[in-house]
C-alpha cells in the first residue's frame, strides 16, 4: 500500500575498500521533484534540496573500520549528524509547492464586483 511522495536525485562519487569491506560515499547535488514523480516525464522540474554548497559523506563498513579511515573521520572538522536525503528532499518538495501555490494566489487577482 506504499506509494512514491518524492523523488531524489545526486550526483554520487563512491570508494571502495576492501578490507572491512568499507564503502564511503559523497552524495552532492541533492535534487527533489517539485509536482510530478513521472521519472520519464522530459519536463519534470527538479529543485535543489540543499540550499548550501554542502555534500554528505556516508561510510558503511562490514567487519571492522580499518584505522586510516576511522583516523580521517575522527580529524574531519565538518558538520556531523544522521540525515535522510528523503526526509530532506520531501520536506524542500512540501516548501516548495507551499511557495508556488503563494505566488499563484497572490497573482490571481479576484474579478471586480458589479
Amino acid at each position: 500500500m506504499f506509494m512514491p511522495r518524492v523523488m531524489t536525485d545526486n550526483v554520487r562519487e563512491a570508494y571502495v575498500m576492501e578490507p572491512g569491506n568499507v564503502r564511503v560515499t559523497f552524495d552532492k547535488q541533492l535534487m527533489t521533484t517539485v509536482h510530478s514523480l513521472d521519472i520519464f516525464d522530459e519536463q519534470l522540474m527538479m529543485v535543489n534540496a540543499i540550499h548550501q554548497p554542502l555534500m554528505i559523506m556516508e561510510v558503511k563498513f562490514e567487519q571492522f573500520l580499518p584505522f586510516n579511515i576511522r583516523y580521517l573521520l575522527q580529524h574531519v572538522s565538518n558538520q556531523r549528524s544522521a540525515i535522510s536525503k528523503y526526509a530532506i528532499c520531501r520536506e524542500e518538495s512540501k516548501n516548495t509547492m507551499i511557495s508556488s501555490a503563494r505566488r499563484s494566489s497572490a497573482t490571481t487577482k479576484p474579478p471586480a464586483p458589479g
